[in-house]
């Protein structure tokens, strides 16, 4: 319901002189799985239907319309990528990337606390799951996989990627110890 008034939404927006050059940012808080994997609660499992949330960006004459699904952004990526829109140049410390920067992806690390504390990265199209309590990894490839039935962790042509994908796990872990002991 809310998609359908979206029009209307910037129809209205449109019509307003003051709001012309507004940004807008639409973003989902959380998702929500719909039965896929036979899972109907947001609290059990890390498949892509707990985490993937939409996202809309506009800011009409300076970024050109695009659907973007060769890569895996995060919220993380949202103060950065204002920071880049205004081109202004400062150390930060947020976490994240401009979406529109050229440089490599870093992975995105996804954290479910409930069914046991999943910890997960996703560096497109690999997706890398840490089942804390049962102390399980999963790999998945999800452009050739996304129902992420396929366990790609003992194919050894996967290495490097593990280790990259390992590393944001350590990442997720050290935060936590800085957010604790702060």
């Amino acid at each position: 319901a809310a998609d359908a008034r979206r029009a209307t939404f910037f129809d209205e927006l449109d019509r307003r002189p003051a709001f012309r050059d507004a940004i807008v940012i639409l973003v989902g808080d959380h998702s929500f799985p719909a039965d896929e994997h036979g899972i109907h609660f947001n609290g059990l499992g890390s498949f892509e239907e707990a985490f993937r949330t939409s996202f809309m960006l506009r800011w009409r004459g300076h970024v050109p319309s695009q659907l973007v699904t060769d890569r895996a952004p995060s919220k993380l990526d949202l103060a950065p990528t204002i920071i880049d829109l205004f081109h202004l140049r400062a150390k930060t410390h947020f976490v994240g990337q401009s979406l529109f920067s050229a440089e490599e992806r870093a992975p995105v690390p996804l954290v479910q606390p409930y069914d046991g504390v999943r910890l997960a990265a996703v560096k497109w199209p690999l997706k890398l799951v840490c089942h804390e309590s049962a102390e399980q990894e999963h790999l998945y490839d999800l452009s050739s996989d996304p129902d992420e039935e396929h366990d790609l962790i003992d194919d050894p042509l996967r290495a490097k990627d593990l280790t990259t994908l390992r590393g944001a796990i350590v990442r997720i872990h050290a935060s936590e110890a800085i957010v604790r002991a702060n």
